[in-house]
């Protein structure tokens, strides 16, 4: 396609400058117009939860958590989250960036810790981490699910943490301000009648045990920010 329409182009020049050369009277042949061609970017966020803090590993049930989940089965992480997917539906491949931003509230003695939480650490740390997983073109029967994160998210490998300066990785880990994750991965272009899908979990631990006890105010804000860039010239597909 690339070639074609850069063949379109050079004739338009060529002609334009042969056209004042001509006798008077004689046709100048045929015109030729080039145009770049159109393409679709479309992605959709499924909407998610709130994350839920439980330090105490008290049990609950997977639909008090998941919108639209019927399961009673009983789990008790101690930070859970639904998964966030988000389906690709465009005409190019994309890149996406992440932004992994972490802040205290007022009022809250949690605190982000940078590493896995030690047994002997008794100030009210929270751990939590992100894993994307890049899942592909799949069915609507096939897509993920929210409620994937009911069954268990990738556990936290610290070979994984992305890093800014080889620019790979598939993890992140929460702190108190910005975490840009860019070209974190490659959305493919969906085959015919699917979609390709990207599915974001999070997890990590909380101080089971800390000096002073957890309260309703020691809570963790944690937000998620993505972008999407056509990963190559989509006239050279």
């Amino acid at each position: 396609m690339k070639k074609i329409t850069c063949a379109f182009l050079a004739i338009v020049m060529c002609m334009a400058l042969a056209v004042p050369a001509l006798a008077a009277g004689i046709s100048s042949g045929t015109a030729y117009t080039g145009r770049l061609q159109g393409y679709n970017i479309q992605v959709t966020a499924e909407a998610n939860s709130a994350i839920v803090l439980n330090p105490y590993q008290v049990s609950f049930t997977k639909a008090s958590v998941v919108s639209g989940e019927t399961s009673t089965d009983k789990i008790n992480p101690a930070i859970f989250a639904p998964s966030l997917i988000l389906k690709n539906d465009s005409d190019v491949p994309l890149k996406m960036t992440l932004t992994a931003t972490g802040s205290i509230p007022n009022g809250s003695n949690a605190a982000f810790s940078a590493t896995t939480l030690a047994s002997t650490e008794k100030n009210r740390k929270v751990f939590i981490y992100l894993a994307v997983d890049n899942v592909g073109s799949k069915s609507a029967s096939d897509a993920p699910k929210a409620a994937d994160a009911l069954d268990g998210i990738p556990a936290y490998d610290a070979t994984k943490v992305w890093s800014t300066t080889n620019t790979n990785g598939t993890q992140a880990v929460f702190k108190n301000g910005d975490a840009k994750l860019t070209d974190i991965c490659t959305i493919p272009v969906p085959a015919d009648g699917e979609s390709s899908y990207v599915k974001i979990d999070i997890g990590g631990e909380c101080t089971p045990s800390p000096t002073d006890g957890w309260t309703s105010t020691d809570v963790v804000n944690v937000s998620l920010a993505y972008t999407f860039q056509a990963s190559n010239n989509p006239l050279a597909s």
